[in-house]
């Protein structure tokens, strides 16, 4: 009997869980958000990473400022020019014109030779960063809040997956264009196949605004992406002045994805806790610095950077996207990733002209934490601050008798001489008014409270207490 009993509500819990599973698999238009981010994401993926082989293989200076820098500011001006285009509405030409081109540019860059990989290799990382401003703007549009954050983290990180496995069939898989570029191109037709179903679903109704009405919101949010960039970009610098010969780059992505993951379901679960983990992954650099000399191989240390990493990327995109939603200006969800992608630019700069210099580094590194500090906190004062409680301020009877019987400003003057039981002549001198407005007053006083004369007045006034 207790066996049976016990089984019958395993099996309810266990069909119930597979119920709330289908529920979400019907939900179209978020599984439609999750598959485009991952279709993009694993595009641009692909694509950053056999250009950056092809940069090594043709003996290119200076990568990681060439793609970290050179690179990530191309595609912060991609989702600028996104954003502004979102303004006035997207359609499928419009899709298929960013995929294309990105499509046509990364050809280029995985074939050609030094120069012109350089410039197409820097033109797709334009499109690649409208590629970006589209797929937030259809995550913030078609997802709710509560699940925007495991969505955007759980596709980016099914796509870091997917490249690795990519590696795992075939280790030199990213140093051959051939192959990049087929899948580069399976994953285009699923971008325009998946970001057509996004435009074409209808919007899901924006939540009632929770936020406080301050326009200094999105600044702050917009200058913490950029801090969280700079500082993050320059230490991960630190445990890693040069790529170290012991790793796989699609194997330490594979970190960046389980902090990715992470990152994404703390931060539905709290949007406040996930902000604090941010904060606190970027002092994850200055202890590796610490490490640094101890023997540890520069492999480990550039893996706990990559896995830190992924709570920045969730931050800062999760902020601005909720802020763009409560506020109904879409074409905001982006804006993290931009300065985000500013702030990460301006950091391998940073690196590349103090390299060598660590002690200046880590100050200057060590002042942009402290500024990242201050935004946080004003932002945290603002968002999930409890807002103290609020004493009810008790209202006055007149004030109350006048707004129970709408009786205007002057009216409730004379109404508080009439309690007091002047007379007409002394109301007016008291207002320095006219007997006959004292008396046109009166009149109109005693017909809004239903009363026959003042001694009537005094006595539903005094009822009314």
């Amino acid at each position: 009997m207790i066996d049976s009993a016990d089984r019958q509500i395993r099996l309810k819990r266990l069909s119930g869980i597979i119920v709330s599973a289908a529920g979400m698999v019907r939900d179209r238009s978020v599984l439609t958000g999750v598959l485009l981010i991952f279709a993009s994401f694993f595009l641009t993926s692909a694509g950053y990473l056999g250009w950056l082989y092809h940069l090594l293989e043709i003996g290119a200076a200076h990568t990681d400022v060439l793609t970290m820098g050179f690179g990530y500011f191309l595609q912060a001006a991609g989702i600028g020019v996104y954003a502004w285009l979102a303004r006035k509405g997207l359609s499928r030409r419009m899709l298929l014109a960013m995929t294309g081109s990105y499509a046509a540019c990364l050809i280029s860059a995985l074939t050609g030779g030094m120069a012109l990989s350089l410039l197409a290799g820097g033109a797709a990382n334009f499109f690649c960063g409208m590629l970006a401003g589209f797929y937030l703007h259809e995550l913030t549009r078609l997802t709710a809040a509560a699940g925007r954050a495991a969505a955007f983290g759980t596709g980016y990180g099914a796509a870091v997956i997917a490249a690795w496995l990519l590696t795992v069939f075939s280790p030199s898989f990213f140093h051959h264009a051939v192959p990049v570029l087929a899948v580069c191109l399976i994953a285009s037709g699923a971008v325009l196949f998946l970001g057509g179903m996004s435009v074409s679903e209808p919007s899901r109704p924006l939540e009632q605004a929770e936020l406080p009405p301050d326009s200094r919101l999105p600044v702050q949010a917009c200058a913490l992406a950029l801090l969280f960039g700079i500082v993050g970009q320059i230490g991960f610098f630190f445990p890693n002045a040069v790529i170290p010969q012991d790793i796989s780059l699609e194997l330490s992505r594979l970190f960046y994805s389980g902090g990715l993951v992470l990152a994404g379901l703390l931060s539905d679960g709290s949007r406040r806790h996930g902000a604090i983990a941010a904060l606190a992954a970027l002092v994850i650099p200055f202890i590796l610095l610490t490490l640094k000399e101890t023997g540890l191989p520069q492999g480990s240390l550039w893996n706990i950077a990559y896995f830190a990493s992924g709570f920045f990327s969730v931050t800062r995109v999760i902020l601005t996207a909720d802020l763009a939603e409560r506020s109904g200006f879409l074409s905001l969800a982006a804006t993290g990733l931009l300065w985000g992608r500013l702030g990460e630019a301006a950091g391998a700069l940073v690196c590349f002209v103090t390299k060598g210099r660590l002690v200046a580094i880590v100050m200057i590194a060590s002042l942009l934490y402290a500024a990242s500090v201050a935004v946080f906190f004003r932002l945290y004062q603002s968002l999930w601050m409890p807002a103290a409680p609020v004493t009810p301020v008790q209202e006055d009877p007149v004030s109350r008798f006048a707004r129970d019987h709408e009786l205007s400003p002057r009216e409730t003057e004379i109404l508080v001489l009439l309690l007091e039981k002047k007379a007409n002549a002394e109301i007016c001198d008291i207002l320095c008014v006219s007997e006959s407005t004292v008396k046109f007053h009166i009149h109109n006083i005693l017909k809004k409270t239903g009363c026959k004369n003042r001694r009537n007045l005094l006595a539903v006034y005094d009822s009314s207490q």
